[in-house]
């Protein structure tokens, strides 16, 4: 009888001990996942925020890119300009020339898009007053692009200014670069990209009988061809 009873005792503490490890098993087992999937939460926030961090280091050396290649082009065009300047004697003093040329440099990449536009305008600027922000023609028009103002009326709205540009208002150096960029790129878009045309229509005008002339290959009057030849010659001088 007391045999039996021992076997029993043995039996039943065998049964709790296996059932005490097995729980204890189970306790750690699901300490050990909770740990862990706390652990890949966290992880997982760290792997966000790193890649979070990532995009952000792309987007400012994209940015530091675009920002390298724009002062590149206001340095290149700065240099164009200057030379520009020294080869139509320009007015200007020194300091006027570097403050003139940075300005023009600005509006240039603002209000056209290509490199060859850029050059060509800043050539028309040249020939048209050497860059004096004082020039009248005895046409009407004037400062630097010598702009009339009946076509800084008719274009002042499509280039952004809010109110009516006045006569007076062409002789700042500002509003003048900015309406006279603005012009150059509209005709420019309007006869489909070419610069000869482009220069025909700044100088005569939109509407010209010389335009009409170049268009069908005809022979146009000799202020026209005269003022595409000397800007085309500029040009040439600009890049040596």
């Amino acid at each position: 009888m007391l045999y039996f009873h021992v076997r029993s005792f043995v039996r039943r503490s065998a049964r709790i001990l296996t059932a005490t490890v097995i729980l204890g098993g189970l306790t750690v087992f699901g300490y050990n996942t909770l740990r862990f999937s706390a652990e890949t939460v966290a992880l997982s926030r760290v792997d966000g925020r790193i890649k979070a961090l990532q995009d952000k280091v792309e987007g400012f050396e994209k940015q530091s890119d675009a920002n390298k290649l724009a002062n590149a082009e206001s340095l290149r065009l700065v240099e164009l300009t200057i030379n520009a300047m020294a080869i139509s004697n320009s007015p200007l003093s020194t300091y006027q020339r570097l403050t003139m040329a940075a300005l023009i440099a600005q509006t240039a990449i603002t209000r056209l898009p290509t490199v060859e536009l850029r050059n060509a305008w800043v050539a028309i600027l040249a020939l048209e007053s050497a860059f004096s922000p004082g020039a009248k023609s005895s046409a009407g028009a004037r400062g630097i692009g010598q702009v009339t103002p009946g076509t800084a009326t008719d274009f002042s709205a499509r280039c952004g200014f809010q109110e009516e540009i006045s006569p007076q208002d062409l002789l700042e150096p500002v509003v003048n670069l900015n309406i006279s960029a603005c012009i150059f790129g509209a005709i420019n878009a309007k006869v489909k990209g070419s610069v000869a045309l482009t220069l025909v229509a700044y100088n005569a005008g939109l509407y010209s009988k010389s335009l009409k002339s170049l268009e069908s290959l005809a022979a146009i009057n000799a202020e026209s061809a005269n003022y595409v030849a000397k800007h085309t010659y500029l040009l040439e001088m600009l890049k040596k």
